[in-house]
Parts: C-alpha cells; sequence; structure tokens
C-alpha cells in the first residue's frame, strides 16, 4: 500500500512508478538541470553529508553494491538490439557552477564498445577525459583498450611529458 503523510510518501509493498518525462528529486523541491534535466535527482545544501548517495550490500558473502549501467539498441523497453562498435554504454561527468550555470564539466568517465561485438563477446574501451583551463568540455587523456593497451593524451602523440611508468 501506499502510505501519503504532510512529511512522508511510504510505498510499503509493489513499486514506486514515475511516468516517463516526470522525475523524482530528493532533498528539494525543483529540478535542476546540466543541459538537460535528469529524471533522478539527490539534490543537498552544504554539499558533504547532503549530496551523498548510497549503494549498499548486506550480507555473508564478497558480494558488494552495484551500480549498474545497460545500453541495448532495442526500440521498446525490454527489448532486444544488440549493440554496435563505438556504442556508448555509459557515462559519469562531473558538472560544475562556473557563474552562470550548470553545464560545464570538469573531468568525466566514459564507457564503450571497442570492436565487433556478439553473443557473448562485448569488448570495451575506458576513456578518462579531463578538461583544460578555458574550457567548459572536457578532453580525453587516457583511453584503457579492450586489449589491455593504455594510451595516453589524445592518441597521435608519441612523447607524454608527465606519464610514469613502474
Amino acid at each position: 500500500g501506499v502510505l501519503l503523510s504532510a512529511t512522508a510518501l511510504t510505498v510499503s509493498s509493489g513499486d514506486l512508478i514515475v511516468a516517463d518525462a516526470n522525475g523524482v528529486v530528493i532533498g528539494h523541491s525543483a529540478q535542476l538541470s546540466t543541459g538537460a534535466i535528469p529524471e533522478l535527482q539527490l539534490v543537498g545544501l552544504g554539499g558533504g553529508v547532503d549530496s551523498r548517495a548510497l549503494i549498499a550490500g548486506f550480507g555473508s558473502n564478497a558480494n558488494s553494491g552495484i551500480f549498474q549501467f545497460l545500453k541495448s539498441r532495442g526500440t521498446s523497453l525490454g527489448g532486444s538490439g544488440i549493440v554496435s562498435n563505438a556504442d556508448e554504454l555509459g557515462f559519469i561527468e562531473w558538472h560544475v557552477d562556473d557563474g552562470s550555470d550548470y553545464v560545464s564539466r570538469a573531468a568525466a568517465i566514459r564507457v564503450y564498445i571497442d570492436g565487433a561485438p556478439g553473443l557473448n563477446d562485448t569488448p570495451g574501451r575506458i576513456i578518462l577525459a579531463t578538461t583544460a583551463d578555458g574550457s567548459e568540455s572536457p578532453t580525453e587523456r587516457v583511453r584503457l583498450t579492450n586489449g589491455g593497451l593504455v594510451i595516453l593524451g589524445d592518441g597521435t602523440t608519441t612523447t607524454y611529458p608527465y606519464a610514469t611508468i613502474g
């Protein structure tokens, strides 16, 4: 059942479903935009304790909490459609207030398909990106390919003045 009071919405059985194009905001009364309006927002004032998310796993085993991304080329919810080479699988961005809006980003981690996928065969790559001084968009700085190769910089440079290996 659902219990609605002046201070809480409690769902004691079943699922809480929010229709598409609507959102859930936790910790505030309005949605924020980072160039797009995310449908799930945790908003805290004062930072630190007020701005945290927790995914926890409890049990007498080696398992932990898991944050998952899912990418399919299926055209309906739950539909099937194999991903293609270079498809973006998920990314995390760090947005900042630059004095005008929340669109500027300081860094990002992106994951892509990195080769021809097939049944139980999904090669991937990870991109680490940071934003240069005077810019608002992250640029690729490190790439880890599906073969374990680490590429520093933009992949075209052969000298890496800040690299330390070993």
